[in-house]
């Protein structure tokens, strides 16, 4: 006799924690440039399946037990937290993801990112100087390095920064907006 098919079942992503839109977003000093959030994106889903059951030497089943794919990590809550503009969320995943891993450049970035979101300047200045160190080839934590040295007056500084990102990600969701800048410092 055939084994019983098992179901897949797809879950929704994991509700986010409740927070009022923009109610923590604090605008960055007069002179720098307020780098967007990345655009909403649908959740994640995740799908669970059921392992096929254990068969003995007799080839009856033994146990069922189920796969399950892997909880989200504290990198994944941080980027949704933070594409989503959950920024008080965002800093606590974040600040959590780069506790678990410190040279992670994507953490250090999102959460410079969240910090220059929430007006933190010499925070988001110092996080995006670590994510570069950790990995020089991320070109966002050039923006916001260009960001924060640019609200200090710090232009040669910024217009170096740009177009460092300009260089690494010529086509990037900031680059039209830095060409501009570059050209205006």
């Amino acid at each position: 006799m055939p084994a019983p098919q098992l179901p897949s079942v797809t879950l929704p992503a994991p509700r986010p924690l409740a927070v009022a839109p923009g109610s923590d977003r604090v605008a960055p000093g007069a002179g720098a440039p307020v780098i967007p959030s990345p655009a909403p994106t649908r959740g994640r889903e995740s799908t669970v399946t059921l392992a096929e059951p254990a068969s003995s030497a007799s080839g009856l089943a033994d146990s069922r037990i189920p796969a399950v794919r892997r909880a989200p990590g504290q990198l994944d809550v941080c980027r949704s937290a933070f594409t989503h503009d959950r920024l008080r969320e965002a800093l606590t995943a974040c600040t959590a993801a780069v506790a678990a891993n410190p040279g992670s450049a994507e953490a250090l970035t999102l959460l410079a990112h969240t910090e220059l979101n929430r007006g933190h300047l010499d925070r988001a200045g110092d996080l995006a100087e670590k994510a570069v160190a950790a990995d020089p080839n991320v070109a966002d934590a050039y923006v916001i390095i260009g960001g924060v040295r640019q609200d200090s007056g710090q232009n040669a500084a910024a217009k170096a920064a740009y177009l460092r990102y300009l260089r690494l990600a010529p086509r990037g969701r900031y680059a039209d907006d830095l060409r501009a800048i570059v050209n205006g410092l």
